[in-house]
């Protein structure tokens, strides 16, 4: 279990620093100053941003671990090994066969986890800056999440899935996380045309 563990936490710090990489060389000056320090409340510097970036994704695992606890009778360092690799859209599962006793609820916060993950950091900054109705999505995510919608219909219907199963492999597939519940021997060349597209989009991480 304590692999298991740093498996996943491995995968996580992996994922932070790209998000770290990210934000300081495609983020222009401009967009920097804009975002106020999370915790000191002035223009953030890089140790103050990786601060920042660090603070955020950790509310998110122990956020996300915590819920898949709550909801279901697995180990808790399985379920922080599965937070890790949702945020951090590595895909690494603890045990092969973990998602065969899973409930919905916790397919659904495993989903949002993918999701989260997936988003520019921008978004992530925005929720722990302001109240969340009031956060104006980029035209980026707003074509994302609609193509995402378009993908989980269009994979469901092709593969005769239920919509749970269908959306949470196709949220998979599009954020590059790579958790696998179906049988790759069934799909279709229409199904593989549609998993072909939502991973050459990819999630938007920018």
């Amino acid at each position: 279990r304590s692999f298991t563990f740093y498996r996943g936490y491995a995968q996580f710090v992996g994922g932070l620093s790209f998000i770290y990489l990210i934000v300081t060389v495609f983020y222009s000056e401009r967009q920097i100053k804009m975002m106020r320090g999370f915790i000191s409340g002035n223009v953030p510097h890089l140790k103050n941003l990786l601060s920042t970036i660090t603070i955020i994704f950790s509310i998110y695992a122990i956020s996300i671990a915590l819920l898949l606890f709550y909801l279901g009778e697995g180990e808790i360092l399985d379920d922080f090994a599965l937070a890790f690799s949702a945020l951090s859209t590595g895909g690494t599962s603890p045990d092969s066969k973990i998602f065969d006793d899973f409930t919905t609820p916790k397919y659904i916060v495993l989903m949002a986890a993918m999701i989260l993950g997936s988003l520019p950091f921008s978004v992530h900054y925005a929720l722990v800056r302001k109240k969340f109705l009031t956060i104006k999505l980029t035209k980026e995510v707003i074509v994302y999440l609609s193509l995402l919608v378009i993908f989980c219909v269009t994979f469901t219907l092709s593969m005769g899935l239920n919509w749970l199963e269908g959306t949470f492999n196709m949220i998979s597939i599009s954020t590059t996380t790579g958790f696998q519940t179906i049988n790759q021997e069934n799909i279709n060349p229409i199904s593989l045309t549609i998993i072909i597209t939502a991973m050459i989009i990819g999630g938007c991480g920018f």
